[in-house]
């Protein structure tokens, strides 16, 4: 028995698993964009604090969405990778 496909399925739930943790930070960074918008919804004046705030916010979305980009290509590249026949598919390919 080949360990090889056990292996690269552990890393694809890695990979997974790290993806999703990014993306969960995108959507707290949403969230407190979201949060801070609507605090300020009805105020008047001088709204800097809300600007650096949601700048803070949206710029932080705007980093992570590079590694998130990059996350999903590693598992893309891991999933790529998978053997798409089972050995008895083989097996009965070299015998015919």
């Amino acid at each position: 028995m080949n360990p090889v496909p056990d292996v690269k399925v552990e890393q694809i739930v890695a990979c997974l698993w790290d993806l999703r943790a990014q993306v969960e930070q995108q959507n707290r960074s949403l969230t407190d964009a979201h949060r801070l918008a609507a605090e300020h919804r009805n105020k008047r004046g001088p709204l800097a604090a809300l600007q650096r705030g949601l700048t803070a916010d949206l710029e932080g979305v705007l980093r992570v969405n590079g590694v998130v980009r990059e996350a999903t290509q590693d598992c893309l590249g891991l999933i790529g990778e998978l053997p798409i026949e089972s050995a008895a598919d083989g097996a009965r390919q070299n015998a015919d």
